[in-house]
């Protein structure tokens, strides 16, 4: 039997609008939570740094927690599952005349008539971690971590910071520069009166602004260096008794903490002495006076971050670096930030070898 539903037309088109309605959610959806992802990412990071400068103020050797983003995936679906129902029940109904004539009439009707949509919008995201385990990574980040919660100063972090080394298939067979860790204008600045070198650096790691370590070589640097190096040994290491003599035919490069993470009070002209601990960042004991112009970035096990935005010096002397004017607290902390993720990195066709065997004596650090 047919039905006619023309009296329904507008109900079928509420389901199919309906439909279509919670289709189209699918594309907003996807957007929506690719920008959640890219939130994530950078509030991951900053976490990360929160939860590790309050363990580094708790225990200055504490290894730092980090992971690394890999890859990320994000997933937006929608469905639908429409019904109609409707039924039509055939009804004989009887009707007796008194004059003994019985009339037999047949209808139908149509009841339980009902449309109903079912649908379900979702989305899911997933992401590919990677653990940092690689000791090296952990140093420098141990190092950058120590810095930030005021357990050593600017000084250490130039002479101590492990800069990623070239493989040795790309080492050049003739060297045309040599690395020289430098504190401001002072040549003999990591291992007093002598000088500690840069061994085997990758360069990419020393390009500025990126690096956490940065080297700008300069004519005029090199030709201060011949004249100041008389007399002095040239260490390879902060550690190690190895030393090299001083050859005129390398170009000697000052390898130096990039200015965005230097102590504000390092900045000005005529302030060489880029040794001091950091002045644009606090990791504060709950409890503990907080610090004038200062603003929150987060807490962790007992401990409050907190940045100096108004604590800033203008950039004299700079102008090779692309800037000049203020350093405000929040481009200082945005900067660490980087800084942490620059030393989770490793060059791509580094080269591992084995460890050697340290000498059986040795100089202490720090010791002519």
């Amino acid at each position: 039997m047919l039905v006619d539903l023309k009296a329904h037309c507008p109900l079928v088109a509420g389901v199919t609008a309906s439909a279509l309605l919670l289709l189209s959610c699918a594309t907003p959806l996807l957007n929506s939570n690719l920008l959640d992802v890219a939130t994530t990412v950078d509030d991951l990071a900053t976490r990360q740094v929160v939860f590790n400068l309050a363990r580094t103020k708790e225990s200055r050797f504490a290894l730092p927690a980090q992971v690394q983003i890999l890859s990320g995936q994000v997933a937006a679906g929608s469905s639908i599952t429409p019904s109609i129902s409707a039924p039509l029940n055939s009804s004989l109904m009887n009707s007796i005349t008194q004059g003994g004539i019985t009339t037999i009439s047949r209808g139908s009707e149509l009841s339980n008539t009902g449309i109903t949509v079912g649908g379900m919008a979702g989305t899911q995201d997933s992401y590919s971690i990677n653990f940092v385990q690689e000791p090296e990574q952990l140093r420098r980040l141990r190092l950058l971590y120590q810095y930030g919660a005021h357990q050593i100063s600017a000084k250490d972090v130039i002479c101590q910071y492990p800069i990623p080394e070239i493989s040795q298939s790309q080492q050049p067979s003739k060297p045309q520069r040599r690395y020289v860790r430098v504190v401001g204008d002072k040549v003999n600045a990591c291992r007093s009166p002598d000088v500690v070198l840069v061994d085997n650096p990758d360069p990419a790691f020393l390009s500025f602004p990126g690096c956490v370590l940065c080297a700008f070589p300069s004519k005029g640097f090199s030709d201060l260096f011949s004249k100041g190096i008389n007399g002095h040994k040239i260490y390879k290491t902060d550690f190690s008794p190895e030393t090299e003599d001083y050859n005129k035919d390398f170009e000697y490069v000052a390898v130096i903490l990039n200015n965005r993470l230097l102590p504000n009070s390092a900045l000005p002209r005529g302030r060489s002495e880029q040794v001091g601990m950091i002045d644009w960042l606090s990791v504060v004991r709950d409890g503990e006076p907080i610090p004038d112009n200062a603003r929150r970035i987060g807490s962790s096990n007992g401990y409050t971050i907190y940045v100096h935005p108004l604590s800033v010096q203008p950039v004299y002397g700079y102008p090779s670096y692309g800037y000049e004017g203020p350093f405000t607290g929040d481009e200082h902390f945005s900067e660490f930030v980087l800084s942490i993720i620059e030393a989770t990195l490793q060059p791509k066709q580094l080269d591992k070898v084995g460890p050697t065997a340290p000498p059986l004596t040795q100089s202490l650090p720090n010791s002519p």
